[in-house]
C-alpha cells in the first residue's frame, strides 16, 4: 500500500517540480504498460531473464480436495519422473507435509530414490527456511511445500517440478463490517504463471496445475487484486493528511490502482470517530500524534487513551502482539500417537474470560516472567520468531511514546514508572510491570 501512495506523490512531484526530475521504477511484477500510462506514457525498459521451457499440464477437472490431489501428483512424480526437486504451492503446509512423510515412508525400500519433505512459509524460523537452499544428498529428492512466499520472494535451485493448487490465503478488509478476514481465494493468471516459472530456472521443467485449462481461461482474474483495494485505508489516509500538502483531495488522490470510494469514505469515517480529523476533514493535533506511530490508527489512539488511564504498559504489549499478528501454533503434527504423547498441549493463559486481548497480554507477561526464554516459547507451541518480533516492536513503541511524551501535555505518565494497579479479578495477571527500554 505504501507503494501506491509513493507513486501518487512522485507523480504529483513530477508535475510541480520546475526542473527536470528523472524517476526510475524497477519491479519484477508491476504491469509496465499500466505504470507507463500512469506516468504520461513514460518509456519502459524490459530486462529479460533466462527461463527454460516449462511444460504445463492441466487437470481434466478441479479436484474435490486439492490436498489429496497434490499428494497423488507428488507421489506420481516421485515414482515415475527423473531426479529433480518438487515445489508444491499450497494455502497451508502442515497437513500435506505430514501426509507426504507418511506416504514416502510407506514406499518399499529401494523402489525409488530417497526423499526429504521441507515446509516453507513466512512464519518459519530463519534457521528452518534456509534448509531449502541446501542441495539434497545424492539420490535424494526434495519436496518443498510452500505458500505464496515462493512465487516471487525467493528462488530455490534444483526445482524441476511445480504442483500448483490454484489457491492462496489472502487477507481482505471489508469496509461494510470494518473487519479483516483471511480467506482462501483463487489465484490470478499472473500468479499462476509466476508459479510455473519456478520450474524453469535452472533447466526445463514441468508444472502440474490442479485445475482445468477452461477454469484458468474463464475463471481466473488476469492480475492479482492490488493490496490497496483489499485493505483498510485509515492508516494511508492519516499519513496523507499528516503531510499537510496543499490541494490534496483524499477522495480524488491519484492512485495507480484506485481503491473504491466506499473504502476511502470508510477510512475518513474511522479517523473522524477517533478524533484524528475534525468535521472539515483537517487533521487534528491528536491525529498528528497518531501519525507518528507506525500502527493502525485505532491502535495508536488506544496507546494515547491507555496513557491517560494509567495502563500504558499493558496497552503497549497488546498493541505489539496485534501489530505483529502473532498466532498460537497448532500442536505439531507427528508421525505416530507416541510422538504426539511426548508433546502435551501447551499450558498457556486463557484470558480469564476477558477475551483474546487479555490472553495476549497474559501470554507476553508470562514470557516476561520466564526471562523471555526461547525454550519457553517452544515448549508452549509459540512462534519464536513472532514472539521475538513482538518484543522488539514493544521496545520501539515504548521509545516512540517516550519521545512523544516530551512534547505533548496529555501524556502525563512517566514510562519509567509502573502503571497504576488494576483490579486483579479483571485481568487475572499482574499489572505492576515497568516499561523499560528492554521490554
Amino acid at each position: 500500500m505504501s507503494r501506491d501512495i509513493l507513486l501518487g506523490l512522485v507523480k504529483r512531484l513530477v508535475k510541480v517540480r520546475a526542473s527536470k526530475l528523472k524517476v526510475l521504477i524497477t519491479s519484477a511484477t508491476l504491469d509496465g504498460e499500466k505504470v507507463s500510462e500512469f506516468f504520461s506514457d513514460c518509456p519502459v525498459l524490459n530486462v529479460p531473464g533466462k527461463l527454460y521451457p516449462v511444460e504445463i499440464m492441466y487437470s481434466e477437472e478441479s479436484p474435490k480436495s486439492y490436498i489429496e490431489s497434490s499428494l497423488r501428483t507428488a507421489m506420481d512424480i516421485h515414482v515415475r519422473e527423473p531426479e529433480g526437486d518438487v515445489l508444491i504451492f499450497m494455502t497451508g503446509q502442515r497437513k500435506l507435509v505430514s501426509k507426504l512423510e507418511d506416504r514416502v515412508q510407506s514406499l518399499e525400500e529401494g523402489s525409488c530414490m530417497d526423499a526429504i519433505i521441507l515446509p516453507l512459509h513466512g512464519s518459519l524460523p530463519p534457521e528452518l527456511q534456509v534448509r531449502v537452499f541446501s542441495p539434497p544428498p545424492p539420490n535424494c529428492r526434495r519436496f518443498i511445500v510452500a505458500t505464496n512466499i515462493a512465487e516471487t520472494s525467493l528462488t530455490v535451485d534444483g526445482v524441476v517440478y511445480v504442483i500448483d493448487s490454484g489457491y492462496v490465503k489472502q487477507r481482505q478488509y471489508n469496509p461494510s463490517t470494518g473487519m479483516y478476514s483471511l480467506d482462501i481465494v483463487q489465484i490470478s493468471k499472473v500468479q499462476a504463471n509466476q508459479r510455473a516459472g519456478r520450474a524453469g530456472r535452472t533447466r526445463p521443467g514441468k508444472c502440474y496445475r490442479l485445475y482445468s485449462s477452461e477454469a484458468y481461461e474463464e475463471d481466473f482474474l488476469d492480475v492479482t487484486v492490488p493490496e490497496i483495494q483489499r485493505s483498510s485505508l485509515a492508516g494511508s489516509v492519516l499519513y496523507l493528511k499528516s503531510l499537510d500538502l496543499p490541494d490534496i483531495d483524499i477522495l480524488k488522490f491519484d492512485f495507480l490502482d484506485p481503491p473504491s470510494f466506499e473504502s476511502l469514505e470508510d477510512a475518513l469515517k474511522q479517523l473522524h470517530l477517533i478524533d484524528a480529523i475534525d468535521d472539515t476533514g483537517l487533521i487534528t493535533r491528536v491525529g498528528q500524534t497518531m501519525a507518528e506511530l507506525p500502527l493502525e490508527p485505532s491502535l495508536s489512539r488506544t496507546l494515547m487513551e491507555a496513557n491517560e488511564n494509567g495502563c500504558l504498559s499493558q496497552a503497549l504489549t497488546v498493541a505489539a502482539m496485534l501489530s505483529a499478528e502473532t498466532t498460537l501454533l497448532a500442536a505439531q503434527s507427528g508421525k505416530s500417537n507416541e510422538k504426539k504423547r511426548k508433546h502435551p498441549p501447551p499450558d498457556l493463559p486463557d484470558g480469564s474470560g476477558w477475551g483474546d486481548h487479555v490472553q495476549l497480554l497474559q501470554i507476553f507477561e508470562e514470557w516476561d516472567q520466564n526471562d523471555f526464554d526461547i525454550g519457553w516459547c517452544k515448549d508452549n507451541g509459540l512462534q519464536v520468531r513472532g514472539m521475538m518480533f513482538v518484543k522488539d516492536v514493544r521496545r520501539q513503541l515504548s521509545q516512540l511514546m517516550q519521545k512523544i511524551a516530551k512534547g505533548i501535555e496529555v501524556l502525563t505518565v512517566c514510562l519509567d514508572l509502573a502503571p497504576q494497579q488494576a483490579p486483579s479479578d479483571i485481568t487475572g495477571v499482574s499489572t505492576s510491570n515497568t516499561v523499560t527500554e528492554d521490554v
